[in-house]
């Protein structure tokens, strides 16, 4: 009996057995690990310090014997800031210059994750414009016209660290005289270092207090000096273009932020200077031509002794006279506002 049972047991067991056995040979032999994937952490943009200065070269090839380009990151390092421009021996198809340095003080380009990318005004409409030996071989038309003179060229840039970035710039250079030519002087890469690394920010001065009304001095007497040259290519009239050239001859002063007082006479022959007291071997002469609408067109020339130093051409300015013997000149292209009191 214990015989038949034993054989009748020994079939399902041995069944149930290599069932199990098949099974656990199925999952070895079809059954994978999952693989382990490690997805890299994007690396973080490469920013610069906040309020640092980068300088470099302008690869200009055979347009210029140099260039070099400087600019600042704003203080919120938000965008780039006081961005400068230089070339030397420049050629661009029939205007050529010795030098020419364009201060782009109103520019602020975005900074975004260490890139930037806007546009700039043609070489010689800056905030600031130095140029020597100007030349056309040209006539002004031969040149093309552009939409906007402050936003023909542009520059763009990407920090590959903290303290170096590269990019291109595209130059157009201002034909003088005119109202919106300009020669395109090509696109060029460029590369920066840091060269001002970031500092505190300043402590402010207290200001000063302010005395009464009867103890304020009297604006300095305008006495006027041996005025040097008007270069040539300053435009010269004697006739007079608006009805409010007779409320502006005469003279204007103003406080500077280096507490230095600024004097600017407007003559009737169209010829205007600036002087400071205290900066008596530093003038400005140049032209103005008044125009329908209270717009001024400006050109001046600045010496140091009798030397000149540098040119700049602030193009159209708006005029109005908000109050009696108060002069406001408001120059668009730089975002600033002048106010001047009547010399008396």
């Amino acid at each position: 009996m214990k015989a038949i049972l034993s054989r009748h047991l020994s079939v399902p067991v041995l069944i149930f057995t290599v069932l199990v056995c098949v099974s656990l040979a199925c999952s070895l032999t079809t059954s994978k690990p999952t693989p382990i994937v490690n997805t890299p952490t994007p690396e973080a943009p490469a920013l610069p310090m906040p309020g640092s200065t980068f300088s470099g070269a302008i690869e200009t090839g055979d347009k210029a014997s140099s260039g070099l380009i400087s600019f600042k990151i704003a203080g919120d390092g938000a965008s780039i800031t006081d961005v400068n421009i230089t070339l030397t021996e420049l050629n661009c198809d029939g205007l050529s210059l010795g030098r020419i340095h364009d201060s782009l003080g109103f520019l602020a380009i975005p900074l975004k994750e260490g890139e930037f990318n806007g546009a700039t005004p043609a070489l010689g409409r800056g905030q600031m414009s130095e140029s020597t030996n100007y030349k056309l071989d040209n006539p002004p038309s031969a040149f093309p016209t552009v939409e906007s003179l402050y936003k023909v060229g542009q520059l763009e840039g990407k920090f590959s660290s903290s303290t170096q970035a590269s990019g291109t710039i595209k130059i157009h250079v201002w034909v003088m005289m005119t109202e919106d030519r300009a020669c395109e002087l090509g696109t060029f890469p460029w590369k920066a270092e840091l060269t001002v690394p970031s500092s505190l920010p300043p402590v402010e001065a207290t200001p000063a207090p302010e005395l009464p009304p009867t103890e304020k001095p009297a604006p300095p007497p305008t006495v006027e000096p041996a005025l040097p040259p008007i270069p040539e290519i300053f435009p010269r009239t004697n006739q007079a273009e608006c009805g409010w050239q007779q409320q502006i001859l005469g003279s204007w002063s103003r406080k500077m932020e280096d507490q230095s007082t600024e004097t600017v006479t407007f003559k009737p022959d169209n010829s205007l200077f600036f002087t400071s007291v205290e900066k008596p071997n530093q003038i400005r002469v140049g032209t103005y031509i008044c125009e329908q609408g209270g717009t001024l067109k400006l050109f001046t020339q600045s010496y140091v002794g009798d030397k000149p130093d540098w040119q700049i051409i602030l193009g159209r300015i708006e005029i109005s006279f908000p109050a009696p013997d108060t002069l406001r000149m408001d120059v668009k292209v730089s975002n600033e506002v002048w106010t001047y009191a009547r010399v008396k």
